[in-house]
């Protein structure tokens, strides 16, 4: 890993949407397909954190030390059951591995919800 982290963990915003709240969320693409999920995280910070955090509001999310001081912000399309699907720009751009989301191993994500 190269250079400063350009962020330090991620919030989705998902304010609005129907989401149903699991320990185990998962973040998906337009088409369906994983972004972020368990198998994701390495175990330590699963046992240490969980997977993801929920917060009710996103000034509460990214001021979150789960997320440290830059979090990448992304709003989430829509949400179907308990999968959040995000803008396939932004699954490519988080599969990206010159992208510096070593963050997401470490379970520093946050899904804005109320």
């Amino acid at each position: 890993q190269k250079g400063e982290r350009a962020n330090t963990g991620l919030v989705v915003d998902a304010a609005g949407l129907k989401l149903d709240k699991v320990l185990e969320p998962r973040v998906i693409d337009e088409a369906g397909n994983p972004v972020f999920d368990a198998s994701v995280v390495s175990a330590d910070s699963a046992k240490a954190m969980g997977v993801a955090a929920y917060a009710k509001t996103l000034d509460l999310a990214k001021a979150s030390p789960r997320v440290g001081d830059k979090p990448l912000v992304l709003k989430a399309v829509s949400a179907k059951g308990s999968d959040l699907v995000i803008a396939q720009k932004d699954a490519d751009a988080l599969r990206n591995p010159e992208g510096n989301v070593g963050f997401l191993t470490e379970g520093r994500v946050i899904i804005v919800n109320n």
